[in-house]
């Protein structure tokens, strides 16, 4: 509607624009504007995306990682980070390249933390749908076996892909 109504004000006149000035200064706004936000998704998927990558960014040193020498304690834990390797590959600590880090989030941590002012099952949906969440199938959470822990348990696992910005699946 900005572009139509440049146009129709150059059309009559009211400027000393041609209507291809009117073209690349809206394409520009547009484009700056796109930049800034992100993506064309809708506000409240960015904002959830952001809550969760920005939670991950600063509390990484709350996961317990589930690979090397030992595990050990964490305070305020919210989980685990586990190695996988893409499909059909051996986890081998050595060759990062093939392997993705996955945070186990505790549905509790999930819910309080991760989810704080947003629906918790909207937020994990909308990582699903990015390609953010692994899930089991039909299911939102992840169920897996935890050393030290005994039976498997069920936790959201997050891709590291998230913190790497936008990614499409």
């Amino acid at each position: 509607m900005v572009t139509a109504g440049g146009i129709a004000a150059t059309k009559s006149g009211c400027t000393d624009w041609d209507c291809d000035q009117v073209w690349r200064s809206h394409a520009s706004i547009v484009k700056a504007w796109l930049d800034r936000r992100g993506s064309l998704k809708a506000a409240d998927e960015e904002s959830a995306i952001r809550h969760v990558r920005s939670l991950l960014e600063t509390n990484r040193s709350r996961f317990v990682p589930l690979f090397g020498e030992e595990v050990w304690p964490v305070r305020d834990q919210l989980g685990f980070i586990k190695l996988q390797a893409e499909e059909g590959q051996e986890v081998q600590v050595g060759q990062d390249s093939q392997i993705l880090r996955i945070f186990l989030i505790w549905p509790e941590a999930w819910s309080k933390q991760f989810c704080r002012g947003f629906d918790s099952e909207f937020v994990a949906q909308t990582l699903l749908d990015r390609g953010y969440l692994i899930a089991d199938e039909g299911r939102l959470q992840y169920q897996c076996r935890v050393p030290g822990l005994g039976q498997r348990k069920r936790f959201y696992a997050v891709s590291e892909l998230i913190l790497q910005g936008d990614h499409e699946s």
